[in-house]
């Protein structure tokens, strides 16, 4: 019998391989996919491009559970289980300069409703195409909750948002 060989996977860097938009929800009720390459770039896109406007400390947090249900048999000697619903969370923390370029504390006001795209292991210099894979947050943004300034800091604003639809994991893109 041959040796079993185990190949690494290769992995992405974290580092500028994670790029994020923000679409915000049309009024009107307007539809508009934001899984679609051309809303994300290119001219008549609608996307804001907030990737860094987040800290690297937790600025953009996606986080979640998913619940279990208990599942115990009359006759069996353990209780079994099933997978049960998810609960997404998402909250951000945010640089604002109280100026011209900000780009994230007036795009996130409260209320704001759209989506975020989140996409991971490809340079945030290549363009959005096609069969990319991403994350789809549908939200609601909460308050803005200025955090307390500190000595060598940059003012940062903390954010929770309701997940207001299905989340998307490793979605492709659509041209």
């Amino acid at each position: 019998m041959a040796p079993l060989s185990f190949a690494e996977p290769s992995v992405a860097s974290g580092n500028d391989s994670l790029k994020i938009w923000f679409v915000p929800k049309p009024a009107g009720g307007t539809t508009i996919n934001p899984l679609s390459v051309a809303v994300l770039e290119g001219e008549g896109s609608v996307a804001i491009d907030v990737t860094y406007s987040f800290t690297q400390d937790s600025g953009f947090n996606p986080t979640g559970s998913q619940n279990m249900i208990s599942d115990p048999r009359l006759g069996k000697s353990q209780t079994q289980s099933r997978i049960g619903t998810e609960d997404p969370a998402l909250t951000t923390k945010y640089v604002f300069a109280n100026s011209e370029d900000d780009i994230a504390r007036p795009a996130f006001e409260k209320g704001t409703e759209g989506w975020f795209v989140e996409r991971r292991g490809i340079a945030n210099d290549e363009a959005a195409t096609a069969d990319q894979l991403v994350n789809l947050y549908p939200v609601q943004a909460g308050a803005q909750i200025p955090d307390p300034t500190g000595t060598n800091a940059v003012d940062t604003i903390t954010q929770s948002w309701a997940v207001t639809d299905t989340v998307q994991r490793f979605h492709p893109l659509v041209a």
